[in-house]
């Protein structure tokens, strides 16, 4: 009947559809297996030959960077103990200049006392200039006075 007919169709599709899967799946083993075949041929390649042209340049750069770190090690002490030396004649020098030029420990004599001008309210009564600068030290340089 018609429903065999169909069902018998769907079974040759599914078992043709599984054969083409098969076949798929079976190439594609065979190209991974290819695949890995070249992956290890070109590590040994480069295990035997191009690992070992490249080690003696390798050592050689590597013997420079221990060289050139050895170098600036050696470089970076001087600087560190010349710095050091600065530091100590800086701090030497600036001890001596406080204690022997600026006498920073030296006693500071007492300041006396600012004569205070009590101003009044009334014109007349304010002193003369004389009487109010008659107690002021003035510096040497020259000033004026408003008249």
């Amino acid at each position: 009947s018609n429903y065999s007919s169909v069902a018998d169709d769907i079974f040759r599709s599914v078992d043709k559809g599984k054969e083409n899967i098969e076949n798929i799946m079976n190439e594609q083993c065979d190209l991974i297996d290819e695949l890995r075949c070249d992956v290890e041929t070109k590590c040994e390649d480069f295990d035997n030959d191009a690992s070992k042209k490249r080690h003696p340049a390798i050592d050689t750069r590597n013997n420079t960077v221990i060289d050139s770190s050895g170098d600036f090690n050696q470089t970076a002490k001087l600087a560190f103990s010349s710095t050091t030396s600065f530091t100590s004649t800086l701090k030497q020098e600036t001890d001596r200049f406080g204690k022997e030029t600026v006498n920073v420990w030296a006693q500071v004599p007492p300041v006396k006392e600012k004569k205070i001008i009590k101003y009044r309210k009334t014109l007349s009564s304010t002193p003369s200039d004389e009487v109010l600068l008659k107690d002021f030290e003035l510096s040497n340089e020259p000033q004026q006075l408003c008249s």
